[in-house]
């Protein structure tokens, strides 16, 4: 696994920032458990993602699929055992920030100044003043969720219920959309487990300089 998982970062994310973060939900059906060995897979999407559909065969053949092809290329005489559509999302969500203020504050120490006037002294005491946070203020932002979707279809019923369900997202900010997807759509095929539910973080550091712009 971890070759593979080496492989297809090098392969599909050249270009992408040091550190990449998201987070993978799969949904199993317990009842219909998804096999892997002689199992055939064909893939589809929106026109959207049609370009995806090739590096993700690839990545899902190295999972241990013993066949895999973009509906397009399906051959005439193959029998799929599961349909796998891919989705691509996104959209913009508030979160809020809570953000420090700043002013003058009183260090609680005081600062003696004398002078000399007509030949007496004059002093004067004042507080000793520091520029320090006062307080705290929310503030509402706008970041990019990114999700990808892998929903696998039993063949007779494609447009139905899912048997299993893969999403990964993220909210990387900085980076293109080609660059995020292709990242999500690698730790998807990736990452999915066939056997239970699970939600779970994960981060992927990439080569030092590399960029996802």
């Amino acid at each position: 696994m971890k070759r593979i998982l080496g492989m297809a970062l090098s392969l599909l994310l050249t270009g992408c920032a040091t550190v990449m973060d998201g987070k993978i939900n799969t949904y199993v059906n317990p009842y219909k458990p998804v096999s892997t060995n002689g199992t055939v897979l064909a893939l589809d999407a929106d026109l959207e993602g049609k370009g995806y559909l090739q590096s993700l065969s690839l990545t899902l053949l190295g999972r241990g699929f013993s066949a895999v092809y973009p509906v397009e290329e399906l051959p005439a005489k193959a029998k799929p055992d599961y349909y796998v559509w891919l989705g691509l999302g996104k959209r913009s969500e508030p979160y809020t920030v809570r953000e420090p203020q700043y002013g003058y504050v009183n260090t609680g120490t005081w600062e003696r100044t004398c002078t000399t006037v007509d030949n007496k002294e004059r002093c004067v005491s004042r507080p000793r003043m520091a520029w320090d946070v006062i307080g705290y203020s929310n503030e509402l932002r706008n970041a990019t969720l990114y999700t990808v979707t892998l929903a696998w279809h039993e063949p007779d019923n494609r447009t139905g219920e899912p048997i299993l369900k893969v999403v990964t997202s993220s909210h990387k900010e900085g980076c293109s959309d080609d660059k995020v997807y292709r990242f999500l759509i690698t730790q998807a095929a990736l990452r999915f487990t066939q056997m239970q539910s699970s939600e779970n973080d994960f981060s992927v550091e990439m080569p030092e300089g590399y960029q996802c712009n």
